[in-house]
């Protein structure tokens, strides 16, 4: 039975197959995904039976429940310019024609443990009396927990700094940088992981450590994520639309005529920048210090403008229209960090509790999940590639979908506590996952609501101790 579902659309494809005069893709798309209404288990006489929480201590199973998604198979013939998507506000490749389409329904891509007691545990629908007599329960168990191979396991919280927050640092000697600004932006309503921004004002005295006061020679840069070289200020300015000076000026000084420190603390960057004073010109600069260089000047200017809509402050806007609302929040920025640099306001603090943030379970499974499904859509990629290329009338896209990817991959982090891996493969957090304590009732609770702050190994770090 399924009770609940929710809809994502992933294309995988790739331009597999070039005939003469066409732009083909095979994509796949996963439509609705559903969950089974409760956890239930397939006995040796091939018949599915509930699976209480009891049942798995005692055998030894794993309490989970089985996800589902609604696939679609299709080849298109794309068109070379873009339009804008009305639904996630992205341009993208419009499609010319569909030329071959398959559609299955509710197919298995794995299973995913299930907190006991939330809303798809088998305890939620008994009362207390119930839980007792049929679940065969603790009448004080709290849940919050999961079942792994038989073994009680609890996600301990773990503690991160806030997304969408400016934070303004002071950097050491021999840094060549004395001042940086820095924001992890994210979507609210997105699921992708959140891109970091920095702003970094160059040292005027290399060696020296940084000290609040006025600033001479000091130009400011700007990372952002897939160009390999720092940006300066003006000239993401420009990009965005912002060709003079004076509008610059207004977007970082909110009092410009009258403030004259800050207008000095920004002359060396307005000078520096003097050379690049069109948007083309800007766009093009930065697009030739990207991943993906095109010797065409248009295609360097698109790709610039779509960087700039979809992977730069995307928290503010991922629209084509957005390049407003985007050079104000960059001012913004601008603002903060030369405030913080000549001494008119103090940097801020990395252990204020206020800007912090708990990831609980369900967050860091998530996160945990995201992974696994890129890696499993990775794998189908592969198959489905190496059939489409071997020439393969009638794919069978079941044989593609290795759901042991994302069942083996939720049950392995939850029973060895491992979290996540970086792009070398290695574990990026450990203990995340605990054997809950059962020596006492208070124990156990304690347990639950624990949360832990992630020091690095290397490094000392006198404040939070």
């Amino acid at each position: 039975m399924i009770l609940y579902g929710f809809n994502i659309n992933i294309s995988i494809g790739k331009n597999w197959q070039q005939q003469a005069g066409q732009n083909l893709i095979w994509e796949v798309k996963f439509g609705q995904v559903s969950v089974s209404e409760h956890p239930r288990m397939l006995e040796l006489d091939n018949r599915y039976f509930p699976m209480f929480p009891h049942e798995s201590r005692i055998r030894n199973l794993t309490y989970s429940t089985e996800l589902y998604a609604d696939i679609t198979f299709s080849q298109k013939e794309m068109d070379d310019y873009y339009e804008e998507n009305p639904q996630t506000q992205v341009r993208e490749k419009k499609v010319k024609s569909v030329l071959k389409e398959y559609k299955k329904e509710k197919v298995f891509i794995g299973k995913v443990p299930v907190m006991l007691r939330s809303k798809f545990c088998q305890l939620k629908k008994f009362n207390e009396m119930q839980r007792v007599k049929n679940g065969k329960d603790c009448s004080f168990d709290q849940g919050g927990y999961f079942i792994i191979n038989g073994s009680e396991k609890v996600i301990v919280a773990q503690e991160r700094m806030g997304n969408n927050q400016v934070n303004v640092f002071a950097k050491k000697p021999p840094s060549k940088y004395s001042w940086v600004a820095e924001i992890r932006s994210q979507a609210e309503t997105s699921n992708r992981p959140p891109q970091l921004f920095t702003m970094q004002m160059k040292s005027s005295q290399r060696g020296k450590a940084a000290a609040p006061g006025p600033r001479e020679n000091s130009s400011i840069y700007c990372t952002i994520p897939l160009i390999r070289e720092s940006i300066p200020l003006v000239i993401l300015f420009r990009a965005l639309n912002c060709t003079s000076d004076k509008q610059i000026l207004t977007r970082i000084c909110f009092d410009c005529p009258n403030d004259s420190d800050m207008r000095e603390a920004l002359r060396a960057s307005l000078e520096e920048a003097k050379i690049i004073q069109s948007q083309e010109d800007a766009l093009d600069y930065i697009a030739k210090r990207g991943i993906a260089q095109t010797y065409v000047k248009e295609k360097r200017i698109v790709y610039a403008k779509l960087l700039l809509e979809t992977e730069f402050l995307p928290h503010v806007s991922t629209k084509s229209n957005g390049a407003l609302q985007k050079s104000f929040f960059l001012g913004y920025m601008a603002n903060k960090l030369i405030k913080a640099s000549i001494g008119v306001i103090t940097e801020d603090d990395r252990d204020y509790y206020g800007k912090k943030r708990l990831d609980m379970a369900g967050s860091l499974l998530s996160t945990h999940f995201r992974q696994l499904f890129k890696q499993y859509t990775e794998v189908m990629q592969k198959i489905l590639k190496k059939d489409i290329d071997s020439g393969v009338s009638d794919i069978d896209i079941k044989k593609a979908m290795k759901h042991e990817i994302i069942t083996r991959g939720l049950k392995t982090a939850l029973a060895t506590g491992n979290w996540g891996k970086d792009k070398n493969g290695e574990t990026l957090k450990t203990g995340v996952a605990q054997v809950l304590n059962r020596l006492t009732f208070m124990s156990s609770i304690s347990h639950l609501r624990r949360l832990n702050t992630p020091i690095a190994k290397t490094g000392k770090l006198a404040k939070p101790r």
